[in-house]
């Protein structure tokens, strides 16, 4: 069997900007829809902002591993923020990062759109935002990585 290096791994001397030396961090978020509908909270809809996480100044938004207990049929957009400095005000940048396509009960889906992970000089709010309605039974959760230099 022939172990085929990546092309990270070919000549480490080369490609010393393609790896992070940091520490990765972990956000949850986790969404009870059938909660909501019990507390007589108005459904998810499609004007609605799920926070995920605030990902620090300097973090690399890496992934979204998004999970869900029931199908939701609703594609996500994931969002960041465009933002010059700290004074500038904050503007949603929507599907900054991605979308995700719809969830299927008990099947993590990985999401964040290929070289949109940037450094950001300023700590940036990550959110979702559903396509439509989302239904009134189930758990979304969602793990987001973050990458510290």
């Amino acid at each position: 069997m022939e172990k085929i290096l990546s092309c990270e791994l070919t000549d480490l001397s080369k490609n010393a900007g393609n790896s992070y030396d940091g520490v990765v961090r972990v956000y949850n978020a986790k969404f009870d829809l059938a909660a909501r509908a019990a507390a007589d909270l108005p459904a998810i809809t499609a004007d609605d902002l799920l926070k995920l996480c605030d990902k620090p100044h300097g973090g690399v938004l890496l992934a979204i591993v998004a999970v869900s207990d029931t199908a939701q049929t609703a594609t996500f957009s994931v969002n960041g923020q465009s933002k010059d400095s700290h004074d500038a005000v904050k503007t949603l940048a929507a599907a900054k990062y991605g979308t995700v396509k719809a969830l299927e009960a008990n099947a993590p889906i990985l999401v964040v759109k290929p070289g949109a992970g940037e450094q950001t000089l300023y700590d940036e709010e990550i959110t979702l935002t559903p396509d439509k309605t989302l239904g009134t039974s189930g758990i979304l959760e969602f793990k987001v990585f973050v990458g510290l230099v």
